[in-house]
Parts: structure tokens; sequence; C-alpha cells
């Protein structure tokens, strides 16, 4: 099964209509043809992902209501059911550690090894 609903689109075109719309699409996209092939193979389990803006173009060109190119359902908790998360304490002034500088051991071994 694929991410997306995109060769549910093309299927119903005629021949004609399919070819003018591969002719045409890739160009109102600003995509390269490959990408495009790419798209209509995304796996539903595929990690990768059609940028946003380029799902809203091609339901934009495939007169689709917005949100019903894709084959999936998104469940996400709302923010308000998630717990907080815990962050890390900032270490205070006197417990940071510091380090000498390197620079006086430096110049003293290359004072040493030019003798």
């Amino acid at each position: 099964m694929t991410k997306y609903k995109i060769n549910d689109c093309l299927d119903t075109m005629t021949y004609m209509g399919y070819m003018d719309t591969m002719a045409k699409i890739c160009g109102v996209l600003g995509i390269s043809k490959n990408t495009f092939h790419n798209y209509r193979k995304l796996d539903i389990d595929a990690r990768r992902d059609i940028p946003y803006k380029i799902v809203c173009k091609i339901e934009l060109f495939f007169k689709i209501p917005f949100g019903t190119l894709k084959n999936y359902e998104i469940n996400l908790d709302p923010v308000e059911a998630r717990p907080p998360k815990k962050r890390k304490p900032k270490l205070s002034v006197s417990t940071q550690v510091t380090r000498p500088s390197k620079s006086k051991h430096l110049k003293s071994k290359k004072i040493e090894n030019t003798m």
C-alpha cells in the first residue's frame, strides 16, 4: 500500500489525460520526473515523506480537498494530555569544572625542543 493516493488520482484519467498530466506536473511542482515517481511509490511504512508544500500543490493540481491525498491516519495525543518534559538542572558556578589553559605549557615545550 502506498502512503499517498497519487496513483489513484492518475488511474481515473484517460490515456491522453494521463500523458498530459505527467508532462505538466513536474514543472508545476518544481521537481524532477524521477522524484515524482519516487513520491508515487512511497510505501506506507517508509520513513521518507513528501514535503507538505508539495502535497498541497498536488492536491490543488488534481482538484481534490486538502488532506485527502494521504492514505493513512495520523494518531497524536493533544498537547494537554502529554506529560511535561523533565529538564536537566543547570550546573551552578561552584560546581563547574575549570580547566587550566594549555598555552603556557605548549610554549615551554617549544623552547625546549629548539635548544
